[in-house]
């Protein structure tokens, strides 16, 4: 006779149930971890290439403002990449941000303060 047959038919479905669970709960895990590694590796590329990219865009358009006629355009064209390439890095950081607050590494996210924040330096001093 197995483990299985011994126990109530509705214990059983419990226990599959809860071992469903188990191994769904490890698998969201999984997948939240990688796409936290993949998050983490866009976040830092970002890091290193978009000033870089603001940089070297911001040469090019200024030699072409300077070169041609047409100056407006090349100069909204810089603004438009400029914005672009922040509003990237920003959702880089704010996706990985996010990861950091749903794993728990952030001891501070969602508002939570701690004692430490309102703390006074040791060297203040108090004026009568």
């Amino acid at each position: 006779m197995t483990k299985n047959a011994a126990m109530p038919e509705s214990a059983v479905a419990e226990r599959e149930e809860e071992d469903i669970i188990t191994a769904d709960e490890h698998q969201i895990y999984l997948n939240v971890m990688s796409e936290f590694e993949e998050a983490k590796t866009k976040r830092n590329k970002y890091k290193k290439y978009g000033p870089l990219i603001v940089v070297l865009t911001g040469v090019v358009f200024l030699s072409l403002m300077f070169t041609l006629d047409s100056k407006i355009e090349f100069l909204i064209l810089w603004v438009v990449t400029i914005i672009l390439c922040v509003a990237l890095m920003v959702k880089a950081e704010y996706r990985y941000h996010r990861f950091r607050v749903i794993l728990g590494i952030d001891k501070n996210a969602e508002g939570e303060e701690s004692e430490e924040d309102f703390e006074e330096p040791e060297d203040a001093v108090d004026e009568p």
